[in-house]
């Protein structure tokens, strides 16, 4: 009788945490964002920017205006990518895409330049190391880093 109990309580445990729960769509994370304007964009980066690197007035006004190109860009971007996912379902060409990535560079080379002229070596230093960050708390970049883990401890146990 107790095994038979015992069983039937891991059977309501296990129904009861494997029920999936209903994941958000794109579309109601979209809605859940702030509709942030650019200059309230710029001005918010502006304002950490100068609280991470310690930034005087006159630089934080040229960020600030800097900020403001991008995010006024960015926002640009958006509604013309709205507008082609809207009109056409199709994927961009390979040549697009290729043209596209070729742009995202260029554009942040001129802002790492910009900002290297704005900074002093080691505020662009420390503005460097924030953004290598960033890039290691990437999903793709954990993912790698998981992979590669699992590749070395399958190599230690073959040994």
């Amino acid at each position: 009788m107790k095994h038979l109990l015992t069983l039937a309580m891991a059977l309501l445990t296990l129904t009861s945490v494997a029920q999936d729960k209903p994941e958000k769509t794109g579309k109601e994370r979209t809605e859940m964002r702030p509709d942030f304007t650019p200059e309230q964009i710029a001005t918010m980066k502006s304002k950490e920017l100068a609280l991470k690197l310690d930034l005087n007035s006159t630089q934080q006004a040229k960020i600030k205006t800097l900020q403001l190109a991008k995010a006024t860009d960015r926002m640009a971007k958006r509604e013309e990518m709205k507008a082609k996912k809207e009109s056409k379902r199709e994927k961009p060409s390979t040549d697009e895409l290729y043209k596209m990535k070729n742009e995202r560079l260029d554009k942040a080379l001129a802002h790492k330049q910009e900002m290297k002229s704005i900074l002093t070596t080691e505020q662009f230093e420390k503005w460097e190391e924030g953004n290598q960050r960033k890039m290691r708390g990437h999903k793709r970049f954990k993912r790698k880093k998981m992979i590669k883990k699992k590749r070395m401890a399958h190599a230690r146990i073959g040994n």
